[in-house]
């Protein structure tokens, strides 16, 4: 491993450098092996967009990177502040808990103030090799941070490790306050380093878009929307092209400041397929199009474009919800690899019920029996399984998980008490939710209104807002805005007597009952 020669600095970027540390580590190390640490390198034109985000407002500048890798990410930073005309100041605390990365880092840093330098610009850096959530510089407290002045930042830049964690380690018994079901490492990272940036201290992180609406990042988000002001927010549209290792979730890049959120303030939103930035496209949002809260809950909201604001903003407008409705959203009981013993492939009826999978859900309709992918069609009714199943009433079933390239993530079908008359119980695979009544079974104009809604091209807009996610979360549509009764009851009066043509012409339908107007109306046909 050689520094590049003092001819080459200047004319060289940094980043350049660091992205070579980061491939050579890659060959001593397997994918799988990255990935048990939650290692996944920042490709070149990420880290350059992000270090481009940073605003520098100050000649003395205190950066912090929480998991500094090769310091492919500080590089960009460094490499964007050689090209400034003025003079500037610069601290680095960089933290990297892998030892086998120090080495790339610390070279990288050194390239970097040999190369600052001759520009006139001043750069010191700290490395730290060890755990920067178990760090003893800021408070686990979220109402009392504890900060003293000298660790304070003004820049956070970051693409934290990602990998669930165990609720019971060290790093969630520090930060219980913001701990909720099964945590993961990256969400621990941004609140801990939120607790060190300064008041008007800038923020840029790369992250899962899981954290916008994930039940378990919850306490963290919350905070995030009630303590800063998000200002811009890159969504990358494909799963596959970001990280060189096989990453699947869909990745936003936020910048923002620590301060209290403006809601008057908008939120850029930029768009693109993939890490080039080809075809990218972005649009202006208010804040509370992005930023909502659901009763005691924060949500981050991306829409796609400026069409997507207009339905969004009209579904905000509605104050009703499952609770309100006195109905709730559950997940199928019966997970398959746990009861092996009492599924039944070849279904006759006797000491068991129907079992229902996500294939029995065709095009609005119960398709059972089934023989699709060989599945049980029945489980056995005993003492083991009697907590398993439901009874036999009203339910509207949603599909839990869809493809990334199906049109919708919302799949919604009735299930009728009537459709199943010889049977008092049923059973749900744990791969679909389902919509039941409270205290009463839901009416049959609510349930084929509710699931005609669902299958709206407009409740898909509004829906993705909330979740990039293929899986379809029951806590998000426990909170999904629902129009009056008066106005579900006659869209279920529609669907009972097949009034349209089609799917897009029930839309149309739907639209109308529900006031749109010709903007809307429009985007519903050109959906």
């Amino acid at each position: 491993m050689t520094l590049m020669k003092d001819d080459q600095i200047s004319s060289n970027k940094i980043i350049d450098a660091s992205i070579s540390f980061a491939r050579m580590h890659c060959k001593e190390f397997t994918p799988q092996a990255r990935k048990n640490k939650g290692q996944f390198f920042t490709p070149k034109k990420v880290a350059t967009f992000m270090a481009d985000l940073f605003e520098i407002r100050n000649e003395k500048l205190q950066i912090l990177d929480p998991g500094a890798g090769t310091g492919i990410l500080l590089s960009a930073v460094c490499d964007r502040i050689f090209e400034q005309d003025i003079s500037y100041n610069i601290q680095i605390d960089a933290y990297e808990n892998d030892e086998s990365l120090i080495p790339f880092l610390k070279n990288t840093l050194e390239l970097s103030n040999k190369k600052l330098s001759k520009k006139g610009h001043k750069l010191s850096f700290k490395i730290f090799n060890s755990n920067f959530i178990l760090e003893d510089k800021f408070s686990t407290n979220p109402n009392q941070p504890e900060i003293t002045k000298k660790n304070q930042y003004d820049l956070v830049i970051s693409n934290p490790p990602y990998y669930k964690i165990d609720i019971n380690s060290p790093e969630s018994r520090k930060l219980k306050d913001f701990v909720f079901g099964q945590p993961n490492i990256y969400s621990f990272f941004m609140i801990s380093a939120m607790q060190l940036l300064k008041d008007e201290g800038q923020f840029i992180f790369i992250i899962p878009r899981s954290f916008c609406s994930g039940l378990y990042f919850g306490k963290i988000r919350d905070w995030f929307v009630k303590n800063t002001q998000i200002e811009f927010i890159h969504c990358f549209e494909s799963r596959l092209k970001i990280f060189e290792d096989n990453v699947t979730q869909e990745t936003v890049i936020f910048k923002g400041n620590k301060t209290k959120p403006d809601k008057k303030q908008s939120v850029k939103i930029s768009i693109s397929e993939d890490k080039s930035f080809t075809n990218s496209f972005s649009f202006m949002a208010k804040n509370k199009m992005v930023f909502e809260r659901k009763s005691t809950e924060s949500f981050i909201r991306i829409p796609h474009c400026e069409k997507d604001l207009k339905i969004i903003q009209e579904i905000d407008t509605w104050d009703n919800s499952l609770k309100s409705l006195g109905m709730e959203i559950s997940t199928g009981k019966v997970v398959d690899f746990r009861t092996k013993e009492n599924l039944i492939y070849n279904f006759e009826g006797k000491n068991g019920v129907p079992l229902l999978w996500m294939h029995n859900l065709n095009d609005g309709s119960i398709d059972w029996p089934s023989n699709k992918y060989s599945k049980p069609q029945g489980i056995l009714l005993n003492e083991q399984t009697k907590h398993q199943v439901i009874p036999v009433d009203n339910y509207i079933l949603l599909k839990r998980f869809t493809s990334k390239n199906q049109k919708r993530r919302l799949y919604a079908t009735p299930l009728l008490k009537s459709n199943f008359p010889e049977y008092s119980s049923i059973g749900l695979e744990n791969h679909l939710n389902y919509i039941h009544g409270v205290k009463k079974p839901i009416s049959i104009f609510d349930l084929f209104g509710i699931t005609a809604l669902f299958n709206t091209s407009f409740y898909d807009i509004y829906y993705r807002s909330f979740s990039g996610n293929t899986q379809v979360n029951a806590n998000e549509i426990r909170n999904i805005s629902l129009p009056t009764s008066d106005k579900i009851t006659a869209i279920g009066k529609l669907v009972e007597n097949k009034k349209y043509k089609s799917n897009k012409d029930l839309d149309i339908h739907i639209g109308k009952i529900l006031n749109f107007n010709e903007a809307l109306l429009e985007i519903v046909q050109n959906y």
